[in-house]
């Protein structure tokens, strides 16, 4: 009984509409102008028919094996995630009942039109026109596996003077940006006080050291202690130590370079009071620089196996300088966890100056005879690495293994052979086996128009 309700219950009305729109679309697309775009949208009706004819069966099947119309909608709600009020207004709507064998003759005819629209797009790529290209004959070069980092240029010594006695600064002798030598007069400080101290504890010296003698005289003759002639000689001896710190103040109180180089900076005037310990210039060395950079530590291993560098300064229009290497620290810092490198850079002219801004150029490896191409001229596809090559007029890609890659050039390790000829330009726009016509052949990237 529920069979007959089901048949008589879901009408022939919709398929057959359906069926008809399908069968006239499928007349009409020979007669439209785009052929494969008109196979295309009749493919998507036949498979839209045949996902929803196949739903449909298994509602079917659901009616079919059910005592009654509730149980039905029952199982329908269960299977499809249904409410049972959106089941019960399933099982009243008008569905198809098609054969398998109707299923099967859609299957078919959707095979048939993707196998059309196959050779349709194979026959329209090749009756294509040629496609305009630039190719680069491989020829073996030298590449470079290289890391550019930035640094900064610091002076070789970074001196501050320092005040040792206190006292007014009577004469200031130097400037700011002069040249210096070593034991050349900086300041003096007034020294009269100092020279005072020094007449008194000399005075004091040398009446302990005349009663010294005496007691000694007396000590002989047992006319005096042993423990007055060894008080008079400590007493001579403190005052001695005495003596000799006040002529070293005295003699500070004339400061004088510590070291040949340039006075950066001047912190003292003339007149004024100085305390001990106090800046008076800053002396820096620069005929020869510091440039200080971080190594990540992916690098470490091969920047210690190096003694030479390139340093570029944009400052200096990116005139580029020789550099070695002076120390590697064998410790990162906490927060960048990068590794202190400092290279020594020759500046006897001078050119370069403190606090300047560098590119460090350090180069792990370098491969002589290589085969390298334009990295643009890679075509990536997932996890292949493509180049189309032009042979005869005629592209064909090649798979290919990359290796080093420095600026916009990258290593073949496999794939490519000296002598042929790579798509520089054009290489997106090509497929197997097309036809192509060469516009241009370079030796470099650079002669790219």
């Amino acid at each position: 009984m529920l069979r007959k309700i089901i048949k008589f219950t879901w009408g022939w009305l919709p398929i057959v509409v359906l069926l008809g729109i399908i069968l006239i679309l499928a007349g009409n697309i020979g007669e439209k102008k785009s052929l494969i775009e008109d196979r295309k949208k009749g493919l998507k009706l036949l498979e839209g028919q045949l996902a929803a004819s196949e739903k449909m069966m298994d509602v079917i099947n659901i009616f079919s094996s059910s005592i009654d119309i509730e149980t039905a909608n029952k199982k329908l709600a269960k299977q499809f995630g249904m409410t049972p009020r959106q089941a019960k207004a399933v099982s009243q709507m008008p569905l198809e009942n098609l054969t398998v064998s109707k299923q099967n003759k859609i299957r078919d005819r959707i095979n048939k039109l993707k196998k059309d629209l196959s050779e349709n797009a194979t026959q329209t790529i090749k009756e294509t026109s040629s496609v305009n290209v630039v190719t680069m004959e491989l020829k073996p070069r030298t590449i470079r596996d290289r890391i550019n980092l930035p640094g900064i240029i610091e002076p070789w010594i970074k001196l501050d003077v320092l005040t040792e006695v206190r006292g007014e600064v009577k004469k200031k002798v130097v400037k700011e940006g002069e040249k210096i030598r070593k034991g050349a007069l900086l300041l003096v400080i007034d020294s009269r006080k100092y020279e005072n101290a020094l007449k008194s504890i000399k005075a004091s010296h040398e009446s302990a050291l005349a009663s010294k003698n005496r007691i000694e005289g007396l000590y002989k003759e047992k006319l005096a202690k042993k423990s007055d002639l060894d008080s008079i000689k400590a007493q001579v001896k403190n005052l001695k130590a005495a003596m000799d710190n006040a002529a070293y103040d005295l003699e500070k109180c004339i400061i004088k370079a510590p070291i040949s180089g340039v006075v950066n900076k001047v912190y003292i005037e003339k007149g004024q009071y100085l305390n001990s310990s106090n800046k008076v210039v800053e002396i820096i060395q620069i005929d020869k620089i510091k440039v200080k950079t971080g190594i990540p530590e992916s690098d470490v291993s091969a920047v210690r196996k190096l003694t030479d560098f390139e340093v570029s300064i944009k400052a200096l229009n990116g005139k580029v300088f020789k550099a070695k290497k002076y120390f590697l620290s064998n410790t990162a810092e906490p927060m960048a966890r990068l590794y202190s490198l400092d290279l020594v850079v020759d500046n006897s002219g001078a050119e370069i100056l403190p606090d300047m801004f560098a590119r460090v150029e350090i180069v792990k490896e370098i491969k002589h005879g290589s085969i390298s191409v334009p990295l643009y001229s890679v075509v990536s596809i997932k996890n292949r690495h493509i180049v189309y090559i032009e042979e005869n007029g005629t592209a064909y890609s090649k798979d290919v293994e990359i290796g080093l890659q420095e600026g916009w050039w990258v290593e073949i390790t496999k794939g490519l052979m000296a002598g042929e000829h790579v798509l520089v330009k054009g290489q997106r726009n090509v497929y197997d086996d097309q036809k192509v016509k060469v516009v241009q052949v370079i030796n470099d990237p650079e002669d790219l128009n």
